[in-house]
């Protein structure tokens, strides 16, 4: 059913170039009653699919849904948005996104392109879901520096008792040659005044990787 749902676009508009041939044959040509009523036909059942595909949603669709609505809830720096989406059965997830993200704050994050979606064949509350994510993170009050870049990150989903997708755990994927720079900052000397964030001198190490929540 996955195929008519998620892509029901070519059916819907195939319905409407259908719909208006039998329409110019109900004009122009012969049998003219029969072809008013072929239109009408083929536009009601066009509808019934629009109405069913806005309907009916998918567990693709949820699992997109998530994701997109934690990345949504970290580019404005919205910690409980991004938590309500992990599983309360994983408190060690949740503690570990939640002090990251207390010290972190998000410029930009967006879901760049959902690579892969994998349902659990044999256990239909199973999921894993591969996207590319973009981000821009200023992490100078944990980490002293800044990460701006592309990564690539997998989500391990559970259906849980609720019907709700939730994620259990994640971890970063190779780049496959995208890179990610990191601007880390070197402390100089004297104390930081109220909130403003540490100065330093900026410099880029050839190895420094930051990992975020997983």
């Amino acid at each position: 059913m996955n195929w008519l749902t998620e892509t029901p676009e070519w059916i819907i508009l195939s319905g409407l170039l259908l719909a208006g041939s039998f329409y110019l044959l109900a004009r122009f040509g012969l049998k003219k009653i029969l072809f008013k009523k072929m239109t009408i036909a083929t536009l009601s059942v066009t509808l019934i699919v629009f109405l069913f595909e806005l309907a009916y949603v998918t567990d693709h669709e949820r699992l997109r849904h998530a994701v997109s609505e934690m990345a949504y809830g970290a580019r404005w720096n919205r910690p409980e948005k991004v938590i309500r989406h992990i599983s309360p059965t994983r408190p060690t997830v949740i503690k570990r996104v939640s002090d990251d993200m207390t010290h972190l704050k998000f410029d930009e994050c967006q879901v760049v392109s959902f690579d892969d979606i994998t349902i659990n064949p044999f256990k239909q509350t199973q999921a894993t879901v591969d996207f590319t994510l973009f981000a821009n993170i200023d992490a100078r009050e944990k980490y002293m520096c800044r990460a701006k870049g592309t990564r690539r990150v997998r989500f391990h989903f559970e259906k849980e008792e609720d019907n709700h997708w939730r994620v259990v755990n994640g971890t970063n994927l190779p780049l496959q040659g995208i890179r990610a720079p990191v601007t880390q900052f070197r402390p100089m000397p004297g104390t930081r005044e109220g909130n403003k964030l540490p100065e330093g001198i900026e410099f880029n190490p050839p190895s420094f990787e930051l990992n975020i929540g997983f």
